[in-house]
This record gives C-alpha cells, sequence and structure tokens, in this order.
C-alpha cells in the first residue's frame, strides 16, 4: 500500500480460541531489511520427501520396539526422560558433499514443547538458549499449530527437538548459506533417521544472539515444513515454501526480506521452485495476498490440508471458501497488484493492505521495457506464470496491438494512469492477438503480459502507435469501408499519391465494428505513384479503413465476391454531421446496405431517415456506433420490411461527423452485381473537419 499511516501495523489472528496481536516488524527491527538472509534448506528434500511419502505413507507412530531398541522410549513404550546435560547423537546433512554425517550434541534446554540441543564445540549463551526456548513454546508452536495444524508424533513425545549447529553449506563461500531444515528422514524408520520430530537451525552464521528475530523467523519457518508435511506430504515446493514464509510473518518477525530480488526481476515462474531468493521473496507475497484477500487464516488452514497440490489446490480451498475466482484469476490480479499496490482500487485486489510495495523497492517492481515515443514494435518473452510490465510515454491517441504464442495461454492488461488508475483488460482470441481502441489523456500506461500457461516458452510481439488529435499524427487522413472474406467478400485498396515531388508515407490501419484494430500496414508510395493490394487481415468482422498519409492521396477502395462481381468505393477525406445517399433500392432485384463509420474517440449517435421521391419522410431511426466503430444498417429496416424503389436516406451525426457508405446489389444479372458510393455531404450540413478526440 503506497499510502502508509505510522511506522506499526498491526494484525489480530483468532486461532484456536487464542488472540494473536502481530507488530509487523521486520528482520532485526526493519520491516524491509537489506540483511542477506540464508535459504531454507528443507527445499533439497523435496525428491527425498516423495520418495518417503510413496514408501512408508503419512508420518505415524514408529513402532514401540523400534524406539525402544534406539534408546527413545521405556518397555511400556513411554519416552524415556532426558535431562539438561545429556549428550545426544545425530544425524545431519551437508548440503556441501550432499552426504549423511553424525555430530554429538549436548541437552541445554527442556521447553513445554521442545527439546533444545546444541552442537558439541559451540557456545550460545544461556540467556539466547533460554529465549529461544520461551518463543518457540508461548509463540511459534501456538502460531504455526493454530493455522497450519498440528505437528506429527512418530515417536510420542510431544516435544521438538530443536538442534542447534553449524550447518555445513560451505559458508562462507561464495553460496550463501543454509538458515536451517527440516528433514522428513526422522518421520520414519529409515537410513539416517533420528526418530523424531526435529528441524536443524544454524548457528553459523545465523544465530539467536546477533540477529534473534531472523532466527526466530527461520524456525517458525522450518516448524511449518514439518506441519505441512504430516498434512499434505506430497504439496509442491513452491506452495509448501510459500506457506512456510507466511509462518514467519503470521507469528511476528515481518514480512520476508527476499521480497526485494523478485521485484527487481519479476519475470520468474510463480510455480517453478529453483530455490532462489526471488523464489522465496515471490511465493510470500502471493501467500500473503491470499492470506489478505482471500480469507485469511482458515484459507491458509484448509490450503495446507488440502490433499489437491499446486494450482488445483489453490482453485478447490477457493471454492471451498465460498470464493468464485480461480487460480487463474487470482494470480492475474496479484500481478497487476504487484505493480498498483492500491487496494483502493479493483474492489481491493490490486494492492495490499499490509505490506508496502514501494518501501521495499523505492522504484516499485521492475519495469520490462520502457518506450519514450511512438510507433513501437518490439517483441518479448515471459515466463509461465509470470507477467512482463512494459511502460509507454504519455500520447494523444494510442492504439496498441498484441500477438502471443498462438500456443500458449495469455491474459493482457493495459494499466491507465490519468486522474484515476484504469485497468482494462484486452480481449484475446484463441491464437493470443488482440488490439485495443485509442487511449487518451494519460500521464502513464504500462502493458501487462500475464502468462496464464503451466508450461513452455511464452514469446509475444507488440506495436503501439499514437494516432494523434485528429485521429492520425499525420496532416491527411482519409476512410473507406472494409468487408473482411469470412462475410464472402474481400476488400482491396489502390491509393495514389498526389504529390509529383515528394514519396508519401501511409498507413492503413483496419477497425473493427466495436473500434479494435485488426490489421496496420505501413506502405510507401513513391512521387505520383500508386500502390493497390488485397487486405489480409484475419478479423472476423466487416469494418472500416483509416489511411494517414504525410502526402495528399486519392483512392478506392475495391470490394468482391468470387471473381464476378466487384464494386468501387472512393476513399472520403473528411466526415460530416450531415450526410446523403441520393439515391437507395429496395425490391425484389435490388438490395441497399449502409456502412457508417465513426472515427472519434467518443461513441456517437447517427440518425437514418428514409425519403420518398415524392419528399414524404418515414419514420427516423437512430443507431449508436463505439467509438472508433462501424455500424451496418440495412435499407430493408429502415423500411421495416417494406419496398422502397428510388428515393434516398439522410445521415445526420450527433455529436460528431461520420463517414457513410452504401453498397448496391442486384440479382438480375447471374451471380449478381454491385455498385458502391460515399455518401455525399450536403452543402448545407455542418461540416466537422477534426476528429473529436
Amino acid at each position: 500500500m503506497k499510502r502508509r499511516i505510522g511506522s506499526m501495523m498491526l494484525f489480530v489472528l483468532v486461532t484456536g480460541g487464542s488472540i494473536f496481536i502481530l507488530c509487523c516488524k521486520g528482520y532485526a527491527g526493519d520491516p524491509y531489511s537489506v540483511e542477506t538472509p540464508g535459504v531454507c534448506g528443507t527445499y533439497f528434500f523435496h525428491e527425498k520427501k516423495q520418495k518417503l511419502y510413496k514408501q512408508y505413507g503419512e508420518p505415524t507412530r514408529i513402532s514401540s520396539q523400534i524406539l525402544m531398541d534406539s534408546g527413545r522410549v521405556d518397555s511400556l513404550g513411554y519416552p524415556l526422560r532426558v535431562v539438561v546435560g545429556q549428550q545426544q547423537v545425530f544425524w545431519a546433512y551437508n548440503f556441501e558433499t550432499g552426504q549423511y554425517y553424525q555430530i554429538l550434541a549436548t541437552l541445554k534446554k527442556v521447553g513445554t514443547h521442545c527439546y533444545v540441543y546444541v552442537e558439541n564445540g559451540w557456545v550460545i549463551s544461556a540467556t539466547a538458549i533460554n529465549n529461544a526456548a520461551s518463543e518457540f513454546d508461548t509463540t511459534i508452536y501456538p502460531t504455526d499449530t493454530g493455522i497450519f495444524g498440528t505437528e506429527p508424533d512418530v515417536d510420542g513425545d510431544h516435544r521438538v527437538t530443536i538442534l542447534l549447529m553449524d550447518i555445513q553449506d560451505g559458508y562462507p563461500g561464495s553460496e550463501g548459506w543454509t538458515a536451517g531444515y527440516f528433514d522428513p528422514t526422522n518421520e520414519y524408520y529409515d537410513a539416517h533417521s533420528n526418530l523424531r520430530e526435529m528441524v536443524y537451525m544454524d548457528i553459523y552464521p545465523g544465530d539467536p544472539v546477533t540477529n534473534p528475530t531472523m532466527f526466530y523467523g527461520n524456525l517458525a519457518h522450518e516448524f511449518q515444513h514439518m506441519i505441512h508435511y504430516s498434512r499434505d506430504p506430497d504439496e509442491h515446493s513452491w506452495i509448501d515454501e510459500g506457506c512456510a514464509t507466511l509462518a514467519e510473518f503470521l507469528c511476528g518477525y515481518g514480512h520476508n526480506s527476499n521480497v526485494r530480488y523478485f521485484l527487481a526481476a519479476p519475470d520468474n515462474s510463480l510455480t517453478s521452485w529453483a530455490g532462489a531468493l526471488s523464489d522465496y521473496g515471490q511465493v510470500y507475497l502471493f501467500l500473503f495476498y491470499l492470506w489478505e484477500n482471500y480469507g485469511g487464516s482458515p484459507f491458509v488452514t484448509h490450503l495446507t490440508q488440502n490433499p489437491d497440490n499446486g494450482t488445483a489446490g489453490i482453485t478447490s480451498s477457493l471454492a471451498a471458501k465460498g470464493y468464485f475466482s480461480d487460480f487463474d484469476t487470482v494470480f492475474a490480479e496479484w500481478t497487476l497488484a504487484n505493480y498498483l499496490d492500491d487496494p483502493s482500487i479493483g474492489s481491493g485486489k490490486y494492492g495490499y493492505n499490509g505490506l508496502d510495495i514501494t518501501a521495499i523497492s523505492p522504484g516499485g517492481i521492475s519495469l520490462s521495457d520502457t518506450w519514450p515515443s511512438y510507433p513501437v514494435t518490439s517483441v518479448g518473452n515471459v515466463k509461465y506464470h509470470a507477467a512482463d510490465y512494459i511502460q509507454f510515454a504519455n500520447g494523444e491517441r494510442v492504439t496498441f496491438v498484441f500477438d502471443g504464442n498462438n500456443y500458449d495461454e495469455f491474459r493482457l492488461f493495459l494499466v491507465e494512469m490519468t486522474s484515476t488508475t484504469q485497468v482494462t483488460e484486452m480481449t484475446l482470441d484463441l491464437s493470443n492477438d488482440g488490439s485495443t481502441g485509442a487511449f487518451a489523456g494519460y500521464s502513464s500506461l504500462v502493458m501487462v503480459p500475464v502468462r496464464i500457461a503451466s508450461s513452455g516458452g511464452g514469446g509475444y510481439s507488440y506495436e503501439a502507435y499514437d494516432e494523434g488529435l485528429n485521429g492520425s499524427s499525420s496532416p491527411y487522413s482519409y476512410y473507406l469501408p472494409y468487408f473482411t472474406q469470412t462475410s464472402g467478400y474481400w476488400t482491396g485498396v489502390a491509393l495514389s499519391n498526389s504529390n509529383a515531388a515528394s514519396a508519401a508515407t501511409v498507413s492503413v490501419t483496419v477497425y473493427s465494428t466495436d473500434g479494435i484494430v485488426s490489421e496496420k500496414q505501413e506502405k510507401n508510395i513513391d512521387p505520383r505513384g500508386q500502390v493497390c493490394y488485397v487486405i489480409t487481415t484475419q478479423s472476423i468482422e466487416d469494418g472500416w479503413m483509416q489511411v494517414d498519409s504525410d502526402q495528399p492521396l486519392t483512392g478506392l477502395c475495391f470490394v468482391g465476391s468470387g471473381s464476378d462481381a466487384m464494386a468501387d468505393i472512393p476513399m472520403v477525406a473528411s466526415v460530416a454531421t450531415t450526410l446523403h445517399v441520393p439515391h437507395v433500392a429496395q425490391t425484389e432485384d435490388f438490395d441497399t446496405v449502409f456502412y457508417i463509420c465513426n472515427p472519434n474517440a467518443d461513441s456517437t449517435t447517427v440518425t437514418l431517415t428514409y425519403v420518398q421521391k415524392d419528399g414524404t419522410a418515414d419514420t427516423p431511426h437512430a443507431y449508436t456506433i463505439p467509438a472508433r466503430g462501424m455500424k451496418t444498417i440495412e435499407l430493408l429496416s429502415l423500411l421495416n420490411g417494406g419496398e422502397g424503389n428510388g428515393g434516398k436516406v439522410e445521415i445526420t451525426a450527433d455529436p460528431a461527423g461520420v463517414a457513410a457508405f452504401a453498397l448496391y446489389s442486384t440479382k438480375i444479372k447471374e451471380g449478381g452485381s454491385w455498385a458502391g458510393i460515399s455518401a455525399i455531404e450536403v452543402g448545407d450540413g455542418v461540416r466537422s473537419t477534426t476528429i473529436v478526440p
């Protein structure tokens, strides 16, 4: 949330009948500390977790005979009492060599819910040990178990072993350090098992003396892994790690300090876990977002114990808690929240209440590209379950075209900063292609391609054009109708450069009936030269064309169907508020259809009136045409299904001018024949030579 109140935030959690007041403190007292934390080693046991689960099932009580043989219980199966000062040999894992080894440790504290052992040869003050045990007993244990569920109990001893040791991870080398880990081996009678609930906590460089908040956060993290394994052993790593990082916050140790690494490189797949620092920051943000927006701790409880895994688990937990959103929807909203961080818009879904993105990363989430001018033509690639953020300069009337990989799954959003913030989703077809109408009057606009696919590469291309205050940045604009091949027609254009001294730079933009750009082509025409070609857009609608040029042009479109019928319609160089089609016919042998385009940035209302040959006017018919859209109107509808042999149609537009065309067809000739006309501006009509921005 970019607007912060005060320097401390309080959250109230109700779990298991207890109330916990959580202060959002960060590591070493700073909510957004830049101190580099260690990583969790539990991830390295992911494959082993799956193997153990398949071999033994969920953790259950180990047989009394095995526990008795290992010196854990007496002959009646009760846990043997251990006392402070007692030594114990433990199996531990060397992350540098990938091998198990044994260490000797001494019991230093027996707490209500824990045993605290320290590796022999290391000295930790009694105060630090007592504080760690107290923190686990009074905060971490009740909070984690109250939200995520109870821990397993394979040895009949309700206490969890916390082993403080120098985890062998290669530190102080260049590969960082391991802050702690949970090894599921200890939950089974298996090689290298300690036959108990146990977490390993690093004391070099991590320790409970110099940075207790970080240490406690890591302890809450690892204990959550233990609980999660007992509840959903085959859960995907990114969900497990997301819940574990959330446990740090829920226990009162602040936001995960790795968030800054994700914000610096957001093209990072949420669901592909690699154990990088940015992965931890990303999954924490996502789980925190779910916690804030979808029911808090009850949702997290259900997710932890949900047998559905990964994205399917998110979707089914949302449904179980009464939400109609699925993972894809929530994920897309979350990517926008990471950019906007403003819970006042989007019904609260586009920001955080208990976290300030700009406090973590002063510039906000990193942009993939920034474009200071137009036109823009570029390509990008985004990982699955990730997003890019592409910023565009302010413009007068900017349109966008997007072309995603045909075999992929994209959603595309445009975030428009004006006096208010607007979020628009671009409609993409099955091939991940789409375009927009014009955006105007914004101070900043960001395109957010969101990839909701679950695998593979995510290539895309995009274009952006600023068409200027008059619908174009070029001094000359012309208008023509367009008919698609899918409706049985094809359309071509012939354009001639009227300047004998200079070449013309021309763009031809095809708009659909609802004002969406279907295609844009650039052409160069020699002095006094001409170009002639058939439009090849894949649009499924009829529409209209805007021809923009830096030199004056003459031209027409030619419309055909099959090979035996073709009509020409001359292009018009202006719009008007009053137009006439001077001759129309609707009989058994003749049809007339009108095509009215609105090149303006706002919708407009047009009124068509059929006037008989004797000057009698029929009832007017009004139509609304969307911004930069087109309306097809049959004369038959103006006549209410009747006939009209001759006469004219008057067209008025309010408040802005339009361009209009008519196409005549006849069935007298076999195969049919056509004629086309541009509507004629009335001499005393109010002419509009400027498109309303």
